[in-house]
């Protein structure tokens, strides 16, 4: 009877493995990358959108103001704080009269959130209308 010994190995080497480990360690490390870039996206997002609904409640309110004919409030420069969408903005806006005759008032609001333990970084929305001045006749 013969007796044929396999000196083959089956299975991976330790290299093998540990190549094989960094290359999932290196594929984790730019997959957690991407997913940090996409949430911070998404948060800026979503305050963008939430500055533009406090910039549209903000103008409504202006339009009303003017329809019932209270002095539109709006001078040259001019900044408040409110609470809406569940947090606190500032709301800047400049105006300036401008048209034929000086009939027309542009006015561009900006609004930025205000974090209780930091200072506001720069507006994440801006809306621009223009108001008709009222006659002085």
């Amino acid at each position: 009877m013969i007796i044929m010994k396999h000196d083959q190995q089956r299975g991976f080497t330790l290299l093998e493995v540990m190549v094989a480990l960094a290359v999932l360690a290196a594929l984790a490390v730019m997959l957690m990358q991407t997913v940090g870039r996409y949430t911070e996206s998404i948060s800026q997002m979503r305050q963008r959108t939430l500055g533009s609904f406090v910039l549209s409640n903000q103008l409504a309110r202006l339009m009303i103001s003017q329809q019932l004919d209270q002095p539109l409030n709006l001078a040259n420069r001019g900044s408040q704080q409110v609470e809406e969408q569940g947090q606190r903005w500032r709301i800047d806006w400049q105006s300036e009269v401008t048209g034929e005759q000086g009939t027309l008032r542009r006015v561009t609001f900006s609004a930025t959130p205000l974090a209780t333990d930091a200072e506001p970084i720069a507006p994440v929305a801006t809306l621009t209308t223009v108001f008709t001045m009222p006659s002085t006749n």
